[in-house]
């Protein structure tokens, strides 16, 4: 094993983080058991932390700690490559961070997928200004993820099955944002749910990735090391 492959203690702690952060951004896969009324193939999966859904709470927790992790990660990850990967990955990760936390304070009054006058209000942009934020802060999810991938994908360039992970990951993105946008959306809760799924697939792996750098958190280098 190279120096570059061994786990040191910062690197434990990031893999930590990223573990810790995809298990908070998977209540989903809990909520239907409390939350059966909700389609996972029609729903949006914000929808079960809606005002006055039984797993509102949970499901808003979770978004927030994951959002917290999220932006630890951005702090403490190194990142290779040149200057604007160094930017764009952890810059990523940090708007995307701040932005699910943002989901996590301002969520759905109401769930369209169950209620007609609800849909109808978003169509008619009558809804509260929570719900309206929310599709905001929703999409700065997307575009942070989606920045963070990018990058990724430049540092995964001779790893042919990170980088398919991350294309499929770009690509689960993208037909979210359709769905999110199309007058007839498909199946627009199993495409979601299977992009949520593939992002946090995405950020354990990369965490766990060897790369050329150190990670913020490191120790201070021995005097002896410093001069060799």
């Amino acid at each position: 094993m190279s120096a570059h492959d061994r786990v040191t203690p910062a690197h434990s702690v990031v893999i930590a983080l990223a573990v810790l952060c995809a298990l908070a951004y998977s209540t989903w896969v809990i909520l239907p058991q409390i939350d059966p009324e909700l389609s996972i193939v029609r729903a949006f999966v914000s929808e079960y932390a809606a005002d006055g859904r039984p797993g509102a709470g949970l499901m808003r927790t979770g978004d927030a700690i994951a959002g917290a992790f999220m932006v630890a990660i951005a702090v403490l990850v190194a990142v290779p490559g040149p200057r604007w990967v160094r930017l764009m990955l952890p810059g990523g990760l940090m708007l995307a961070g701040a932005s699910t936390i943002g989901d996590a304070m301002l969520p759905m009054e109401c769930t369209p997928s169950l209620d007609a006058a609800c849909l109808a209000a978003e169509k008619n942009n009558t809804v509260g200004l929570a719900h309206q934020l929310h599709s905001v802060t929703s999409s700065l999810v997307g575009i942070g993820i989606g920045a963070a991938v990018i990058a990724s994908i430049i540092i995964w360039r001779r790893r042919a099955i990170a980088v398919t992970l991350a294309a499929g990951v770009l690509l689960s993105l993208a037909l979210s944002a359709f769905n999110g946008v199309a007058g007839e959306p498909l199946a627009l809760g199993i495409v979601q749910r299977i992009s949520l799924a593939m992002v946090s697939l995405w950020l354990i792996v990369f965490t766990i990735t060897p790369h050329p750098g150190l990670h913020r958190l490191r120790t201070q280098r021995s005097p002896q090391a410093a001069t060799s």
